[in-house]
């Protein structure tokens, strides 16, 4: 496979990678994070549309194993698209267990991630859905999609119906404090992109309805989102309303 793709360089890198992985067996050793770092940094190096399928979809999967025994959710969701579409490309095939797990720790790492407030990508790569409804982890994706939603009286009611579940999940049960406030901050963003851009005003008392949350609550939640950078707007604190430009 090696030698149908790419340069030397590149088939020498792709072996690099291999030989992380091997080493990240159950913990990412400082070889590893070495080996990473420098294909990284060679890639950097080169023109994308140079680089071979084979190294980049080699390299998304040293990335993803690492992200995911550090548990970086944020650069493991970010990452595990691009291996799923370099495999693709590759003509590499990935093992239907070993999709089935990508599908699983990326559902995971969406609730997870503090930074990432949509599930598109997810929920739009069919090979990751289809892994998840046919399993006994259905019910996680069914928990992603009310949350890309914005429902929080749906995630409200679905952390009540599956308690156990999410308590056979450490990460999941330590994070449900972290997770309430994500949904809601997914209440706004949802109400904003299905709002007219020149009709983007909205009352603390929408907000607060939209978001379930008291009015009194709703500063402090755009202040999080404005942080964040999920949003652009000028809050006007006497009229209590906040103009969304972006």
């Amino acid at each position: 496979l090696l030698s149908t793709y790419g340069s030397r360089d590149q088939n020498f890198r792709s072996l690099q990678c291999i030989k992380a992985l091997l080493l990240m067996s159950s913990e990412v050793t400082l070889e590893a994070r070495r080996i990473i770092d420098g294909v990284e940094e060679f890639c950097n190096s080169i023109q994308t549309h140079e680089l071979s399928h084979v190294l980049r979809a080699f390299l998304f999967k040293a990335v993803c194993r690492q992200t995911e025994l550090l548990c970086e959710f944020t650069k493991f969701y970010d990452s595990v698209f691009d291996l799923v579409i370099c495999c693709e490309k590759a003509n590499i095939a990935i093992a239907t267990e070993e999709l089935a797990g990508l599908a699983y720790k990326t559902a995971l790492a969406g609730l997870l991630s503090p930074s990432i407030h949509n599930f598109g990508k997810l929920l739009t790569t069919k090979a990751f859905t289809d892994c998840l409804e046919a399993s006994n982890d259905a019910w996680l994706l069914e928990w992603v999609r009310v949350c890309n939603a914005g429902d929080v009286a749906g995630s409200e009611h679905f952390v009540e119906a599956n308690k156990d579940a999410i308590q056979s999940i450490p990460d999941l049960a330590n994070a449900l404090p972290s997770l309430s406030k994500k949904v809601r901050l997914m209440a706004l963003l949802h109400l904003v992109f299905h709002t007219a851009a020149d009709k983007r005003t909205f009352t603390f008392d929408q907000l607060a309805q939209r978001c379930a949350i008291k009015e009194a609550e709703v500063g402090t939640l755009l202040l999080s989102a404005l942080a964040l950078h999920l949003i652009e707007g000028t809050i006007d604190g006497l009229d209590k309303c906040i103009k969304i430009s972006w």
